[in-house]
């Protein structure tokens, strides 16, 4: 992970670190499984491993996820779920297809925003830090996306 996600997750997080670490591990997995899906971006074994290690073994025993299990497990599903639908429409060739596509894939930042309002307990301190966290998340802009997706290697199974 980079200094400055790290940063910013701390920032966001008001320095909790349990919601920071689980962030980051969160973020990760998410990071690895997108590569390994788009084949855009070289990955090691060492990645992969870390990947299902942190998913399967270090992520459900993370003492934040478990404290906030009821509240977290369901948005990371619609995440998960949001991300899948996301790829589907990249790989439809529509130009609205792939707008929406680019929106989805942000879905992980509703995790972030959560985490947020479960650290402060503030829906308006949420709302405020989400509006940051989805400038984060899209940072690279819809012209990048664009042009990620023609980097791409995947193949239609």
């Amino acid at each position: 992970m980079q200094p400055q996600t790290t940063q910013f997750l701390s920032d966001v997080l008001r320095g909790d670190q349990g919601a920071v670490s689980f962030c980051q591990r969160l973020l990760d997995i998410a990071e690895t499984w997108d590569n390994l899906v788009d084949r855009d971006n070289p990955i090691t074994d060492g990645q992969i491993n870390k990947a299902f290690d942190d998913a399967l073994i270090m992520l459900p025993a993370h003492p934040f996820y478990q404290q906030h299990l009821q509240h977290l497990h369901p948005v990371i599903s619609n995440a998960i779920l949001n991300w899948r639908i996301a790829t589907a429409l990249e790989r439809s060739g529509s130009t609205d297809d792939r707008a929406i596509a680019y929106s989805l894939r942000g879905s992980i930042a509703d995790v972030v925003v959560n985490c947020v309002l479960l650290v402060t307990n503030s829906i308006e301190q949420a709302i405020a830090a989400g509006q940051d966290i989805r400038r984060f998340v899209h940072q690279a802009g819809y012209v990048a996306f664009e042009d990620e997706l023609g980097n791409e290697h995947w193949r239609q199974e």
